[in-house]
């Protein structure tokens, strides 16, 4: 009988482990940067807003360089429609040291990102959301359920939103 109960325990320990190594870190801007010191936020507050190498993608498919520096592009700039342009392997010299994708997103439009949109992005840290919107983190876990449930990929990248004032 005691033998049984710890065979159990074991398989449920398991189980537990495997399920929480697929939770991907989702949280608000915010949320995140209260529990960071002080050289960490400002890392990551230039990471994901400040002047770094960026490429913006568009609709004509040529691409924008922003702050290039030589060798490597660590941010990409896209809206919630571009997201196809991801998988374009002519990309895949200045997507290879991006760590960052910021995609700025309407809340009642379509976002699809999924494991083939970020095969080419070995070294993503971070996917930004940027909306007018305001988004709980019960929505995005909806949003990115696909992501989210992608083993290899889901325990590297952090998603983040942030919700952006409203030009005046």
């Amino acid at each position: 009988m005691k033998r049984s109960i710890q065979i159990i325990l074991v398989m449920c320990l398991c189980f537990v482990i495997k399920a929480q190594a697929q939770i991907t870190i989702m949280d608000t801007f915010s949320n995140k940067i209260k529990r960071l010191s002080l050289k960490e936020r400002e890392e990551l507050d230039k990471l994901l807003f400040g002047p770094i190498s960026r490429m913006q993608l568009n609709e004509t498919g040529k691409p924008t360089f922003l702050w290039a520096e030589e060798g490597s592009v660590k941010g990409v700039e896209l809206t919630n429609d571009l997201t196809n342009q991801l998988k374009d392997t002519n990309f895949s010299t200045q997507l290879k040291y991006v760590e960052v994708i910021s995609i700025k997103w309407e809340k009642d439009k379509n976002l699809i990102l999924n494991e083939d949109h970020l095969n080419q992005l070995k070294s993503l840290k971070y996917i930004l959301i940027k909306s007018y919107d305001s988004v709980n983190i019960d929505q995005l876990k909806e949003l990115f359920k696909d992501l989210i449930s992608t083993k290899g990929i889901s325990t590297k990248i952090e998603i983040v939103y942030f919700e952006m004032e409203l030009p005046s």
